[in-house]
């Protein structure tokens, strides 16, 4: 095993790390613009965005490190772990979509009213 690869798959693992909690602090520190319902949505793009590069940095850490490591060691155990919380983000954000989509019925449109006053006969 090379430790020139070695030291480049750790490396990138703690790229990883520092880009997935970047994500959480960056939202944080964002202050939120905008008015009405779009306030603060720049927030959520922040952490989108940041997840979205630390998603990359996670594929390229699952591919080292299934080239690099043997099987059952614990570089190759390792290097799940950034893929599989990238996994896990999805899921949760497909699951709340859902979740907002389905939890609430679409308000029933009321009746038309009627005349204001009874007709003169």
């Amino acid at each position: 095993m090379d430790d020139g690869r070695t030291a480049i798959f750790w490396g990138l693992v703690v790229l990883w790390g520092a880009l997935f909690g970047a994500a959480f602090l960056g939202a944080w520190a964002t202050p939120a613009t905008g008015d009405g319902f779009t306030r603060g949505l720049n927030r959520v793009m922040v952490f989108l965005s940041m997840q979205a590069v630390a998603g990359a940095v996670a594929a390229v850490v699952l591919v080292t490190g299934r080239r690099l490591f043997e099987p059952g060691s614990f570089g190759r155990r390792v290097s799940w772990a950034p893929a599989a919380s990238a996994g896990l983000l999805v899921l949760a954000l497909a699951l709340l979509l859902l979740w907002v989509t389905f939890a609430n019925p679409a308000p029933q449109v009321p009746a038309a009213p009627g005349a204001v006053t009874q007709p003169v006969r």
